[in-house]
């Protein structure tokens, strides 16, 4: 995960080192508060050592979790505009209702999103009917 990020952001022109990366969603089940297997600590210890600024947003997860994480609390719990705006690189982790995938999907810059999420955010493209293909 963190080698497409990279990979994402360099096609952007943007190197890892000194991007700033928030997290959307700690815990392993969607809207859930439970960080007992989460992968969100590895991925932000893994991001701050390629020199990464990356912090967690989810309402779920208390602070004291949080913290208990390795997560420093410096960065804002919610996914605001401003916040999306600007950050280099959003990462879906958790699938939470809280979270407004559309505003996400049309303010942030960059999005990995290791959830699938963001595909049923946008309508469908228009599909030409079996009649149109046949002519």
């Amino acid at each position: 995960m963190v080698e497409r990020l990279e990979q994402g952001l360099a096609e952007r022109g943007r190197p890892l080192d000194g991007a700033t990366v928030p997290l959307l969603g700690l815990a392993c089940k969607a809207d859930s508060s439970d960080v007992r297997e989460t992968p969100a600590a590895a991925v932000s210890e893994l991001l701050t050592a390629k020199g990464a600024q990356a912090w967690a947003a989810d309402l779920h997860v208390p602070d004291h979790r949080r913290t208990a994480l390795g997560f420093r609390l410096h960065g804002p719990v919610e996914a605001s505009a401003e916040v999306l705006l600007a950050a280099d690189a959003v990462v879906l982790l958790a699938e939470h209702a809280a979270f407004d995938y559309g505003l996400i999907t049309r303010t942030a810059s960059y999005v990995l999103d290791c959830r699938g999420r963001r595909h049923r955010v946008l309508p469908p493209r228009p599909t030409k009917s079996k009649q149109q293909a046949k002519k």
